[in-house]
């Protein structure tokens, strides 16, 4: 089975745009769900109103793309970082053959 989720981060290649597109999801819901806790607290509002009803199931629907939307965009290797840290730990001559095992892998001679 071949990993196709790479063309998916395209949809949206604005990281300034999915952060908001987060933002506004996420406060959406806090919002959202505050109101329907405080409806279901307090008898005497009479019980949940049908547009908060309608409110809840359409952004928990709209949790799937928005959450696909994330899984797209977020890396699940190691960092940068991470490899440099390890790399750092290696002997003159293990950090030599960890290099060459790299340099195989980017131009194909694996």
């Amino acid at each position: 089975m071949s990993d196709n989720t790479s063309n998916l981060g395209s949809v949206i290649t604005s990281p300034t745009a999915r952060k908001l597109i987060y933002g506004v999801y996420v406060i959406a819901v806090v919002v959202i769900g505050a109101i329907q806790v405080a409806y279901a607290s307090v008898p005497a509002w009479g019980g949940q109103p049908d547009w908060l009803t309608a409110a809840l199931q359409v952004t928990a629907s709209l949790g799937i793309p928005v959450g696909g939307l994330a899984l797209v965009n977020t890396s699940n290797g190691t960092s940068k970082d991470q490899v440099l840290a390890k790399h750092a730990l290696l002997t003159p001559s293990e950090q030599e053959a960890s290099e060459n095992a790299a340099t195989s892998r980017v131009t194909g001679d694996v």
